[in-house]
C-alpha cells in the first residue's frame, strides 16, 4: 500500500490506552529493509543525542533528541516521523538539525498504537498501527514536546516543525493548531482527502486560516499525491493571501529525501534541505545572529581566544603563564621577526613584490596575534 493511501485504511475508534512502546527501536525499521548503499550516516560528535522520555497527559512517550552540546536558549525544531516512526533515519535528520545550531526533536507519535519498526509489510502497518492514530492525539503530543523542550535547552519562540510523508501532513496541521510557530517545512504529505473520525480536515480545509508560513517540498511524479491536488493547495493558500508556498520539483517521486530507500534523489533532497534552512531563517527560527548567548557561540569564541593566546607564545609575544614578555610587544631587531616568520614555516621572502610590503605584512600579522590580554 502506497502511504499516502493511508486515509482510506480501517480506522479504529480512538480510546485512551497503554503505551505499547516505551523505548525507542534502535536502527532501521524493518519496512524499509534493506538499506540504501546511498544512506547518510552523521555522526553524533559535538552533540548531545539520545532516548528522552516526553511527559504527555497520559503517561510518557519516547521520542529522540539532538542538540548541540553545552548549548542553551537554541532554535527547536520538532520532527514528525514517516509512516515507519522513529527509526534510524529520523534520528539522523535530527541529528542534522542539531549541526546546523538546532534542538530537534521527534516523539514517537505511534508510542499507543504500535511498534512501527517491526512491521515489514506496509500495508499491515497501515492498517494495524498508522490508521488508528488520531489527529487529536498528535497535536497534544506535538504540544507536549514543544513545552519538553522549552525546558531542555530550547527557545520555543524560534520553533518550527518538519515532517515527512504521514509526518508531512501533520505539518499542515500542527502549523494550524499551534498559531505560535514560526514556520513549517511539510515534505511531501498528503493535501486533500475525505474526512474521517480521527483525522477531520485536512491541509486543504485549514489553507485559508493557516497563519504560520508553510513551506511544501512536493514530487512531480508522486503517485500517491496527484499534482492536480498540489495545484488545488496551491491555488487555496493564494486565494487567502497566504504566506505559505509549495515547491514542485518534476519527475521526482515520493520519499525523494529518504536516502535509506530507492526513492532517494540526492538533488532535489539537497536542494529542498537548504530551502528547510533559508525558510526557517527567514521566518525566525533559526540561531540568533549573537552566537555567544548558547554555549556553542560561547565555545567557539573560547576556542579562537585559544588559539591566538598559542601563537602568542609561539612568536614569543608571551610567556607560557600568559603575561606578556617585557611590559608588551617584544621589541626585536630588524629581521628578527622575518627571521621567527620563517623559523614557524611561514613563507616569507625578503625582496621583491613581497619584500616591498614587508612592513605592512607584519604589522597586519601582528595585529592577528596580538590581542588584548586573556
Amino acid at each position: 500500500m502506497h502511504p499516502e493511501l493511508v486515509p482510506f485504511a480501517p480506522r479504529a475508534a480512538y480510546s485512551r490506552r497503554d503505551f505499547v512502546v516505551t523505548t525507542l527501536a534502535g536502527g532501521f525499521a524493518a519496512a524499509v529493509l534493506p538499506v540504501s548503499a546511498q544512506t547518510i550516516t552523521t555522526d553524533s560528535k559535538g552533540l548531545t543525542a539520545g532516548e528522552v522520555k516526553v511527559t504527555v497527559k497520559d503517561g510518557e512517550m519516547p521520542a529522540y533528541r539532538a542538540m548541540p552540546e553545552g548549548g542553551k536558549n537554541l532554535p527547536v525544531v520538532l520532527v514528525v516521523q514517516e509512516i515507519f516512526g522513529v527509526h534510524e533515519h529520523i534520528k539522523d535528520v535530527c541529528r542534522r538539525f542539531a549541526k546546523a545550531g538546532y534542538l530537534a526533536i521527534a516523539p514517537e507519535l505511534y508510542a499507543r498504537q504500535g511498534d512501527a519498526s517491526k512491521i515489514s509489510d506496509v500495508a499491515t502497518l497501515v492498517k494495524d498501527i498508522v490508521g488508528k492514530v488520531p489527529d487529536e492525539q498528535v497535536m497534544s503530543d506535538l504540544d507536549a514536546t514543544a513545552a519538553w523542550a522549552a525546558k531542555n535547552g530550547g527557545d520555543t519562540a524560534r520553533m518550527a516543525v518538519t515532517g515527512f510523508c504521514w509526518g508531512g501532513r501533520i505539518v499542515w496541521m500542527y502549523a494550524a493548531h499551534n498559531p505560535k510557530l514560526k514556520a513549517g517545512v511539510a515534505w511531501y504529505g498528503g493535501l486533500i482527502r475525505p474526512a474521517a473520525p480521527l483525522t477531520p480536515r485536512h491541509p486543504i480545509d485549514i489553507a485559508a486560516t493557516l497563519k504560520v508560513p508553510v513551506l511544501g517540498l512536493y514530487g512531480g511524479a508522486d503517485t500517491g499525491i496527484p499534482n492536480d491536488t498540489v495545484e488545488k493547495m496551491q491555488a487555496a493558500l493564494k486565494a487567502a493571501g497566504s504566506a505559505s508556498e509549495i515547491h514542485l520539483y518534476a519527475d521526482t517521486p515520493h520519499g525523494f529525501h529518504a536516502d535509506d530507500r530507492p526513492t532517494y534523489r540526492k538533488e532535489q533532497a539537497e536542494d529542498g534541505w537548504k530551502r528547510l534552512l533559508t525558510w526557517f531563517k527567514k521566518n525566525g527560527a533559526a540561531e540568533e545572529q549573537d552566537k555567544h548567548r548558547n554555549g556553542i557561540g560561547r565555545r567557539a569564541g573560547f576556542d579562537v581566544l585559544e588559539r591566538r593566546r598559542q601563537q602568542r607564545i609561539k612568536f614569543g609575544l608571551i610567556g607560557a603563564e600568559g603575561r606578556t614578555l617585557g611590559g608588551g610587544v617584544k621589541k626585536e631587531k630588524p629581521g628578527q621577526h622575518a627571521a621567527r616568520l620563517q623559523q614557524f614555516g611561514h613563507p616569507h621572502r625578503p625582496g621583491g613584490a613581497h619584500g616591498a610590503g614587508q612592513g605592512a605584512h607584519e604589522g597586519s600579522l601582528i595585529n592577528q596575534v596580538v590581542i588584548a590580554r586573556l
